[in-house]
């Protein structure tokens, strides 16, 4: 599963692509804390929480950096990540 990330390229040169989904998994973490507390089981936050935790390893893995990748697409990045 690969989850849509729709960040500007300035924030991605700055902070790194690690450190962003990074931080949107924790969100989503909180979000499935949430749906938790009300009785849902948040299986799909967990997921796209999984999902943008993994990225950056997958990408380090092939050693690939958003900046290999620009123009940014998603398109390129999954075919490069199989």
């Amino acid at each position: 599963m690969l989850t849509i990330l729709v960040v500007d390229d300035e924030k991605l040169e700055r902070k790194g692509i690690r450190f962003l989904l990074n931080r949107r998994s924790e969100e989503m973490e909180e979000v499935v804390k949430t749906l938790r507390d009300v009785g849902s089981a948040g299986i799909m936050s967990e997921a796209i929480a999984k999902s943008q935790r993994q990225l950056p390893e997958q990408m380090a893995a092939r050693s690939l950096s958003y900046r290999q990748l620009t123009p940014f697409d998603w398109k390129t990045l999954v075919a490069r990540l199989k």
